[in-house]
């Protein structure tokens, strides 16, 4: 029987992999797009996650397109004009993208932005045919990795709500059998960090809902009933702890607190009930409103964004200005990563340098080695998809604890981008490129986490 584990790094790569032998097979000059469009739907949670990411992609291309054709068509003859409006705009995509609901669609259209306008060479018709291709590889993208994750192995939203509803209803009525005995400060400590987990889970529940609800009956139809559920938990887990910081001001004593958690294990098992034999849920009066429920998900303050947007926008002009002033390789590349890599390190959780290098030099030498040594030998299609597939697989096997994700999408990225020669319609084996492209990352990172430092004690 295989684990969930490795059932979705097989549908992972087996999404990968016909996604690259299908836009090869249509003649698609850039299949690594396509196949980057699933290494960011895999991600997710849940398929409803990857869902709202991939519309959100599709309306960052579209944005970001727009974009790009205004700036190449007033501002193609005006370098300077041209350079200090993208800076402008990496500031203002940097800000939007800590909004919770919206800030992907921006992030997306500022790459896209950046995509067009350094691949495009300032030309119209060029600049078109890549937005074409963009959208047409997205496209593809969502398609297969719906049809994969719809057909093979299918694990439904709705059923990973429910799992983590069971899991908090028994976390809430393990919380209730422990109070009612008297309890040491550590104990009552340990509850407290439980209960906030388990908060947590229920800040969870809320995100689930407020998603596409596509295949999900209960979920779409029963709407209001499971989100007064989901308010119920809270409440529950709020008064709680409101016990337990009440045992804590009396020196752990048990006390009058019996009569409130009669009540609370009885809310509890009305709930179980209600989930258990489809019961509506009548009687449950909730303290907070599904309004009240988005505290639960940390919001940026208002300064940190901005200072992060302007932090970006002083690397990005450094990284031109190398560009402009130093004898660079790679001609566009490096201003077109350096971009990208400031908005999306920059509005990532703060601390994850150290794992991003060592995630860059670990995998990167893998992949490159492989380049070397094994891709030029391939001759045949189901050659080159037999590597993306035990390769893709290997990164989402290994890395499957919630803890390394960002080692899947560095993995998974690399895996494109230093492997991108071989995927064209005329596929190259040298490693100069890559070995380029490498360096400039590097390059790209120290400058990145010289800024961060710098900026760390003014948020």
């Amino acid at each position: 029987m295989l684990s969930y584990s490795t059932k979705n790094a097989i549908k992972v790569a087996l999404s990968f992999t016909l996604t690259i032998a299908l836009s090869l097979y249509f003649g698609w000059e850039k299949p690594y797009w396509a196949a980057v469009t699933i290494i960011a739907m895999a991600a997710n949670e849940t398929y409803s996650h990857s869902i709202k990411l991939a519309r959100d992609r599709l309306l960052g291309t579209m944005f970001g397109a727009i974009l790009a054709l205004l700036m190449i068509s007033f501002l193609s003859q005006e370098r300077f004009l041209f350079i200090s409006v993208y800076i402008v705009i990496a500031g203002i995509a940097t800000y939007m993208a800590f909004n919770l609901k919206y800030g992907y669609i921006f992030r997306m259209a500022f790459v896209v932005c950046s995509l067009i306008s350094a691949i495009g060479s300032f030309n119209d018709i060029t600049s078109f045919d890549m937005i074409t291709l963009r959208l047409e590889e997205n496209v593809l993208g969502v398609i297969v990795y719906s049809l994969v994750f719809r057909f093979i192995w299918p694990n439904s939203t709705e059923q990973y709500f429910f799992d983590l509803f069971n899991k908090v209803l028994a976390n809430l009525e393990q919380t209730c059998a422990k109070l009612t005995a008297t309890m040491t400060q550590e104990e009552l400590t340990k509850i407290t960090s439980d209960l906030e987990n388990t908060i947590q889970q229920v800040a969870k529940m809320k995100s689930i809902i407020d998603l596409p609800m596509n295949g999900s009956y209960q979920l779409k139809y029963q709407q209001n009933k499971w989100k007064t559920a989901t308010i119920a938990s809270y409440d529950i887990a709020i008064s709680l702890k409101q016990i337990i910081t009440a045992r804590s001001e009396v020196n752990c004593q048990n006390t009058d607190s019996q009569n409130e958690l009669t009540v609370i294990k009885q809310q509890i098992s009305h709930l179980k009930d209600a989930n258990r034999n489809d019961q509506n849920l009548t009687g449950i009066l909730t303290k907070n409103s599904w309004k009240d429920l988005d505290k639960l998900t940390p919001k940026v303050p208002k300064k940190s964004r901005l200072i992060d947007a302007a932090v970006v926008m002083v690397m990005i002009a450094t990284f031109f200005c190398l560009w402009i002033y130093i004898p660079l390789l790679g001609g566009y590349l490096f201003p077109l990563l350096a971009a990208i890599f400031s908005v999306t390190i920059m509005t990532m959780p703060k601390g994850l340098m150290k794992s991003i290098v060592f995630g860059t030099i670990t995998l990167s030498a893998i992949i490159l080695a492989e380049f070397v040594f094994i891709m030029p030998f391939f001759t045949e299609l189901w050659q080159l998809g037999l590597f993306y597939f035990i390769n893709i697989f290997a990164i989402w096997r290994i890395f499957a604890a919630p803890q390394y994700a960002l080692y899947k999408l560095l993995g998974g990225n690399f895996l494109v981008i230093l492997t991108m020669s071989a995927l064209r319609l005329t596929p190259t084996y040298t490693i100069d490129t890559s070995l380029n492209l490498l360096i400039q990352m590097f390059l790209i990172l120290g400058i990145i986490h010289f800024f961060e430092k710098l900026s760390s004690p003014l948020h």
